[in-house]
């Protein structure tokens, strides 16, 4: 007698994907090019070119310039640089706008780096999220304001969907 096989349904698609195919066979393949790309030797220099590669290849799918793609380590510096280099801009542009607006259903990086600027002497107000996790329109415009420098709320949430 045979067993019915059973395949597992796999529901967390914010948090992570499986890589398709093709792009992990090219991941298998660059771990042959194992230099520093900021080297001057042939190693480096393949590493460079490969990562440019890469880089152009980011930039054309999102119609966008090679130097406008920065690749980094994951989600929490890519927070940091958004966020804090958001608010950074602000004021080095020497516009008053020191209010940052996050919804209270954040990444935990994104409170981490609101609580910095906070410390910086930025003002941070949440928007409420209802009991699905969502935003609505009308409390994001609650806690707007004229001196509102940043916002930043996730198009979908890493724990609930």
């Amino acid at each position: 007698m045979s067993t019915p096989s059973t395949k597992a349904i796999y529901l967390d698609y914010n948090a992570t994907t499986p890589l398709d195919d093709e792009v992990k066979q090219a991941i298998v393949d660059s771990f042959d090019v194992f230099g520093n790309p900021s080297s001057k030797h042939i190693e480096g220099r393949k590493a460079k070119a490969l990562l440019e590669e890469s880089r152009s290849q980011v930039a054309s799918t999102l119609d966008c310039k090679d130097d406008e793609v920065i690749f980094v380590s994951g989600s929490t510096e890519s927070i940091n640089w958004a966020i804090r280099g958001g608010a950074d801009a602000q004021v080095s542009s020497g516009k008053a706008a020191k209010h940052i607006v996050i919804s209270n259903v954040e990444h935990v990086a994104v409170l981490e780096s609101a609580k910095v600027l906070e410390s910086q002497g930025f003002e941070v107000s949440f928007a409420k999220a209802d009991s699905f996790g969502q935003i609505s329109p009308s409390a994001l415009r609650d806690v707007l304001r004229p001196d509102t420098a940043l916002v930043s709320i996730q198009h979908a949430n890493n724990e609930v969907g």
